[in-house]
């Protein structure tokens, strides 16, 4: 076993079995009784760290190499990829399964050595160490070490952006346009008790116009005038009193 030590993730496929799918161009999850299912793991590494793991390649081709056998591991030449960087990139692989039955996927484990989930999902760009078992071979006068990834420690987690479903629409709106400023957070005040209401002692209102109401003017306020109560005045009480004297003097000096 060798550990690599603070690296970089580079498309990990690691939470379930992948394989490359050539009508879609790139590599997709898959049933791990499919042939070529594999987890695997590619990451950069710097050059001392790509040194020590070549090191301990070559301890362990020396250990279990049999006659016939080239004899140094990969004639000599190193089997990393370097980068504009200077950093280096290398690869260790899975099977998702031997012989028919499933293989154990990577255990994976936070800076202070919690166990993640099993669905647990490593993204591209997050530091990470890396256990790796070392597995010499040697074929048609080739010879290598195959790395398989055993174990990860998460490091530094890098989130996964969200990517969006669209295309890109030329002199469209952008946060940019509005600074932000345009979205702004609601109140919690607003969903409050409403406030109290203080009333004004009660006066007699004024009496609108039904016909002001009718015009929908209400510019001016049209009050009615108040009803003017007739009342009949009585006769005088001294007239009555003449009126019946009157009367009985002509019965009197009628005859």
């Amino acid at each position: 076993m060798h550990i690599i030590k603070n690296v970089t993730a580079y498309y990990p496929h690691l939470d379930q079995p992948y394989k490359w799918n050539d009508q879609h161009g790139r590599t997709m999850p898959c049933s791990y009784k499919e042939n070529g299912a594999e987890y695997n793991l590619q990451w950069f590494m710097s050059g001392g760290e790509a040194k020590r793991l070549m090191a301990a390649m070559e301890v362990a081709y020396e250990e279990d190499k049999k006659d016939g056998w080239p004899k140094s591991l990969n004639d000599g030449e190193i089997p990393f990829k370097k980068q504009e960087d200077k950093t280096w990139l290398h690869i260790a692989k899975l099977e998702a399964a031997y012989q028919g039955e499933l293989t154990k996927p990577p255990k994976h484990f936070d800076s202070k050595n919690n166990e993640l989930p099993e669905n647990f999902r490593l993204t591209t760009g997050s530091t990470i160490n890396v256990q790796v078992s070392l597995h010499p071979w040697s074929r048609d006068g080739n010879s290598g070490v195959k790395l398989r990834v055993r174990q990860v420690q998460v490091i530094q987690y890098k989130p996964e952006p969200v990517r969006a479903a669209f295309d890109v629409v030329e002199d469209g709106f952008t946060m940019e346009d509005v600074g932000g400023s345009a979205f702004t957070a609601v109140s919690d005040d607003s969903f409050g008790e409403e406030p109290a209401v203080v009333e004004a002692p009660a006066t007699e209102a004024p009496k609108k116009s039904a016909k002001a109401d009718a015009f929908g003017d209400d510019d001016e306020e049209v009050v009615a005038e108040p009803k003017k109560k007739v009342v009949k005045k009585s006769a005088p009480a001294k007239a009555e009193k003449d009126e019946k004297l009157a009367s009985v003097l002509d019965e009197w000096f009628d005859d």
